[in-house]
């Protein structure tokens, strides 16, 4: 029934509300893209960031290793 609703409140629309209700759409999903893929971006940024953290200790560490056996 809501999609019903939807569709009679749509048709009551004139063609210009319609356009910009289509712009807002697109803006609005765009935006939240781009806070999407920021997020994720950022989340890469930090794994790739502690596992560069741990390979220059790992780098540290072995010549100490290789000189105490």
């Amino acid at each position: 029934m809501p999609k019903i609703t939807a569709l009679r409140w749509l048709s009551r629309l004139k063609v210009g509300q319609k356009i910009s209700l289509g712009y807002a759409l697109a803006l609005g999903i765009a935006v939240s893209g781009t806070i999407v893929g920021f997020g994720i971006g950022n989340q890469y940024r930090q794994q790739a960031s502690q596992r560069q953290k741990h390979t220059r200790n790992e780098v540290e560490i072995l010549p100490k290793s290789q000189t105490l056996t």
